[in-house]
């Protein structure tokens, strides 16, 4: 269960380029086996700069070779489940009373075709074989790039926020100064509270984005991310992620994360006039007509109006 606002709507982090997968998209990005892949890259739409600066595209090109023995391996996992589904799948067709061999006539696909009874779920056990994988490599290499590499392979491909943790605080206590790992231990932390439904994780995950705003307080995407985990608490301190909503939009007044995440804020105290105020700023400057389509039935809805709009509840991506 996700954490939401009085509308029902889910509240992801500023830094999330994506509305949140689907548990089927989830498992078609594990299985592709690939280590980092451009979710990994936290970037806001259109105007916006991607985060942190220290971007995982330079910590590739600076992986240890113990780093590329790993993605190796994994690729022939990946290589070999790849050969064993297609062997499987040719056997099936050959026997199947619809293949042109057996004489019954082929026809197009349905798309609700059912594996044969008792056939094992290859994406399942290729996720859990890389998960192995990378835990054997996470503990067989102590050094700062593997541990970061582990650790988000864990905490973005396979989705294990738990033993995701353990690899990231390692590579933070090896390099304290270190942006990156800073601001993934808060994004782990505030999206851990979001699946497991735990608001009080937020606390957790402000002083991640704490500690990386004394590094780089001109990121004005985890700026508005620590303000999100004040909304986000039992009970909600809206004044206080009001403060930092302003403090980025006195630096970028277009900002379109921000701009959403303050009328949200009003709209918890209340204050509608406000916030249709920042819903009219919203509407003229965001690139995403879906971020102004959801906000506009948030607030049609706390307002106790029937929706001007259509598309009724929806994920939003708040950036």
């Amino acid at each position: 269960m996700i954490t939401t606002l009085s509308a029902g709507l889910p509240t992801d982090r500023a830094q999330n380029s994506a509305y949140r997968p689907t548990s089927a998209e989830k498992l078609q990005t594990q299985i592709s086996g690939k280590f980092m892949n451009k979710k990994n890259s936290k970037n806001i739409p259109s105007t916006g700069k991607a985060v942190p600066a220290e971007t995982l595209s330079k910590q590739n090109a600076n992986t240890s070779s113990n780093a590329n023995a790993f993605l190796v391996l994994v690729a022939g996992l990946i290589l070999g489940s790849i050969v064993g589904f297609v062997a499987t799948n040719q056997i099936n067709e050959a026997n199947s009373p619809n293949s042109a061999k057996s004489g019954g006539k082929a026809g197009p696909v349905k798309g609700d075709e059912q594996l044969p009874s008792g056939h094992p779920d290859i994406s399942k056990e290729d996720i859990e074989k890389n998960v192995q994988a990378a835990l054997a490599f996470g503990q067989e290499n102590q050094d700062y790039d593997s541990q970061m590499k582990v650790g988000m392979y864990l905490y973005l491909e396979a989705q294990r926020l738990d033993q995701a943790k353990a690899f990231l605080v390692k590579a933070q206590e090896l390099k304290p100064d270190e942006y990156e790992p800073i601001v993934q231990l808060g994004n782990l932390a505030f999206d851990t509270a979001q699946e497991k439904n735990k608001p009080e994780l937020m606390v957790e995950a402000a002083s991640w984005y704490e500690k990386a705003l004394k590094v780089k307080p001109e990121d004005i995407n985890v700026r508005t991310d620590y303000g999100i985990t004040f909304m986000l608490r039992q009970p909600p301190q809206y004044d206080k992620a009001l403060e930092q909503y302003d403090a980025v939009l006195e630096k970028e007044p277009k900002h379109a994360p921000t701009l959403f995440n303050k009328a949200r804020a009003l709209m918890g105290k209340k204050d509608f006039t406000a916030a249709e105020e920042i819903y009219a700023k919203l509407k003229e400057v965001s690139p995403q007509p879906e971020l102004v389509t959801a906000l506009r039935t948030e607030l049609d809805k706390a307002q106790g109006k029937e929706s001007s709009v259509d598309g009724g509840q929806q994920k939003i991506p708040t950036h």
